[in-house]
């Protein structure tokens, strides 16, 4: 975003005050985007570059040919697509795409970026505003100064404050103590987390879903039967039908909250969705169900799931990648050892966890083997970040760290345990290492990950838990528990910690 601003301050004569001049207060004035869409070398091959830029509702989109060095800057007038005036800071959405002699498809990248629009009348003296006069956007959460500063209360340091847990574990077998204040609340083990649209967070805790509404109020709306203390499971507020879905791997199913109001028997407050009840093994002759309605399917481990805009459930179960389509029959997308003439990629997975769909671009993203996936429309399999656990160097050193300093900034890299989208499609992920950091760090647009949250780096004498062997304080190892889960809602982040 290039701004090119002029300002100007004008005392007034027999006072204190000033009469100041911002040019983007002017009706022409514009907010622009540079983009560039080719590098100085391009391949022969290239044929086509197209542009495609969404703002407000707006559509752009141009075609250029291929040319080294292509650059181009869109003008927006601050209006939408019903030329309406868009106060305050809004999203662009910039898609290009490149189109080569011996590939029938284009391929696309897609990034996002932050426009400003109009901003509010404060002194009505034409363009000129008086320095002691202030005006706030509280719809925005912007403040516009007299002087021609603004504050954007969104883009303030961020606070890390405790949404539920007093920091004492909660009785296995819990009733209506549960309920109440979420602050208040005790919890066992939170292992999972996700968000609805309505700012509700929904907590994964040991043997109970819990909600937490938008007023901080708590109350369970399932408990899981015969279940134990290291137990692992998945949720998902899919966006679709609005309810809430559990990947059971010790059901072997997947599950549907089927009310998430307070009911009075939350043990049987489910439908089944995926799975039959039967564990699949590896090199199954029916291939675990494929090709059957989801209820008919035989599942091995399900773990993560993420739901596309057609309502399509993709879901990690033991090595692969699942899927059940709108339709409601099951396929895999991506397995260990992929058949000959199969449509599925041809690469080697070993134990995805987490999955997620890109808001922006609407691609599959997956964690496995300490790295960050992403299965592109044509079917190839990307890295985004990290690097496999053998992957080193001959003196020892991450392979990232030799390639791509960016994504590790120089810090130690640990594995990623859980990755989430922002609603403008940035990625943020939980990393853990062996020395107890524990942090989330966000992806920016050009593959640099950055720190979002937790100590940057945390050494061997400042761990704040120490497992010891003996009451002397001799061979003591960090013994942090990580971050299990995190979620985006619309103005902050929650994390299981």
């Amino acid at each position: 975003m290039n701004e090119q601003v002029l300002q100007e301050s004008l005392v007034i004569p027999g006072s204190h005050l000033h009469l100041v001049y911002h040019s983007s207060y002017s009706q022409g004035y514009l907010s622009t985007i540079n983009v560039q869409l080719t590098p100085s070398s391009i391949p022969k091959s290239l044929r086509l570059v197209l542009l495609r830029i969404v703002i407000e509702g707006i559509l752009f989109e141009k075609t250029f040919e291929a040319d080294p060095d292509i650059k181009y800057t869109y003008s927006w007038n601050k209006r939408n697509i019903y030329k309406q005036k868009v106060y305050g800071i809004t999203v662009a959405k910039v898609f290009v795409g490149y189109q080569y002699k011996d590939c029938k498809q284009t391929v696309w990248t897609a990034l996002s970026t932050t426009l400003r629009g109009y901003d509010m009348d404060i002194s009505e003296f034409g363009s000129w505003n008086l320095d002691i006069h202030h005006r706030y956007n509280f719809h925005e959460g912007v403040l516009q100064k007299g002087d021609g500063t603004t504050v954007f209360f969104k883009q303030q340091p961020r606070v890390i404050s405790v949404l539920m847990g007093n920091g004492l574990p909660r009785n296995m077998i819990c009733g209506k103590e549960c309920n109440g204040f979420a602050r208040d609340n005790r919890l066992l083990a939170p292992i999972a987390l996700t968000s609805g649209p309505d700012g509700s967070v929904y907590v994964g805790d040991a043997n109970l879903i819990r909600r937490i509404t938008p007023d901080r109020q708590v109350y369970t709306v399932f408990k899981h039967k015969n279940l134990r203390n290291s137990y692992q499971y998945h949720i998902m507020l899919s966006p679709i039908d609005g309810h809430l879905y559990i990947s059971d791997p010790e059901r072997h199913q997947i599950l549907r909250i089927h009310s998430l109001d307070k009911v009075e028997d939350p043990e049987n407050n489910l439908d089944v969705v995926v799975g039959n009840g039967d564990r699949c093994f590896p090199h199954d002759p029916l291939k675990c169900g494929d090709g059957k309605p989801a209820p008919e399917a035989r599942l091995i481990y399900p773990k993560g799931m993420a739901f596309a805009t057609d309502g399509t459930l993709y879901f990690a179960d033991g090595n692969s990648i699942r899927v059940v389509d709108n339709h409601g029959i099951v396929h895999t997308i991506i397995n260990r050892r992929p058949k000959r003439g199969s449509y599925t990629p041809r690469i080697k997975l070993h134990w995805p966890t987490h999955v997620g769909i890109n808001p922006l671009e609407g691609s599959l993203y997956f964690i496995d083997d300490h790295m960050v996936l992403k299965l592109t429309p044509d079917r190839r399999v990307m890295v985004i970040a990290g690097s496999p656990a053998y992957c080193k160097t001959s003196d020892g050193n991450d392979f990232n760290n030799q390639t791509n300093g960016r994504i590790n900034n120089s810090h130690e890299m640990g594995f990623f345990a859980n990755f989430a989208f922002g609603p403008t499609g940035i990625l943020y992920v939980t990393e853990v290492s062996e020395s107890g950091v524990n942090r989330v760090r966000a992806l920016t647009q050009d593959g640099e990950l950055i720190h979002f949250a937790g100590k940057k780096t945390i050494t061997r004498h400042s761990c704040p838990v120490e497992m010891c062997r003996d009451i002397n304080a001799q061979n003591c190892t960090c013994a942090v528990p990580p971050m299990s889960a995190l979620t985006p809602s619309p103005n902050e982040f929650e994390v299981c910690d």
